[in-house]
Parts: structure tokens; C-alpha cells; sequence
């Protein structure tokens, strides 16, 4: 590779902030669970009804922090297939917190919030392992 095709970029360049943009998307609400959890819990569609309950939105915190730095590893690394792979598979959490809020409360924002997070990853996934 000579000097001048090192700075040329691929035009699917984008397509690797967005999965950074997911990564760092998921690293956030865990943070946000792990440092207000009765919030987060409301934000998520399933308010706590106990205090004793904060606990379970922490540790789920904390493994939300721990994915979003596992999907970063390969992002940054441009294993893009990995990536995609990643989030793909990943995606299979905000369809569960989909269904989980269905069953709970019936069709809200809440709801549709993690149901159009599961398009967002299941089409930047898709492109990931196209490229």
C-alpha cells in the first residue's frame, strides 16, 4: 500500500460508527441502571415494585456495560464479520426486553423503543457481514 492510498477511505466507513454508536449506546444504559436503577427500570417499561428489586436492574447494568465493551473490541479492531456476528446475536437482548414489556403492559413507547432497537441492529448487523 503506497502513502496515498492509506488515507483513502472505504465509503462504507460510516457503517463502523454506527456499530461504534450501538457499542457505546449499550455501555450508556448500563451505566444508567447501574447508577439510577429505579429510573432505568421506568425508562425500560418496567418499573420496580419493590426497593429490593434495584438490585436486579444493577446486575443487569453491569452486564449491559461488559457487552457493549465486548461488541467495541472487534469494531475497533475492523473485524467487521465478528462485528456483525456480535451485534446479530445481540440482538436477540433488546428482543427479549421487546417482549418482556408486551407481555407486562401491552403495546407502549417502551415497548416499541426496544422493538426498533432490534431493527437498528439486525439491518447494521446485516450490512456488516455484506461488507
Amino acid at each position: 500500500m503506497s502513502m496515498g492510498e492509506k488515507n483513502v477511505k472505504h465509503p462504507w466507513e460510516w457503517i463502523d460508527g454506527l456499530g461504534l454508536l450501538v457499542a457505546a449506546g449499550i455501555v450508556m444504559v448500563g451505566l444508567f441502571a447501574l447508577v439510577q436503577p429505579i429510573m432505568g427500570a421506568a425508562l425500560f417499561g418496567a418499573p420496580l415494585t419493590s426497593a429490593g428489586d434495584q438490585r436486579w436492574v444493577r446486575i443487569g447494568g453491569i452486564r449491559d456495560i461488559a457487552l457493549g465493551l465486548v461488541l467495541t473490541v472487534p469494531l475497533l479492531l475492523r473485524q467487521r464479520r465478528i462485528a456483525g456476528m456480535l451485534i446479530l446475536f445481540a440482538a436477540i437482548i433488546p428482543a427479549g426486553d421487546a417482549c418482556i414489556v408486551f407481555f407486562a403492559t401491552g403495546v407502549n413507547h417502551n415497548m416499541l423503543m426496544h422493538a426498533s432497537v432490534v431493527v437498528y441492529m439486525v439491518v447494521l448487523g446485516v450490512l456488516f457481514l455484506r461488507r
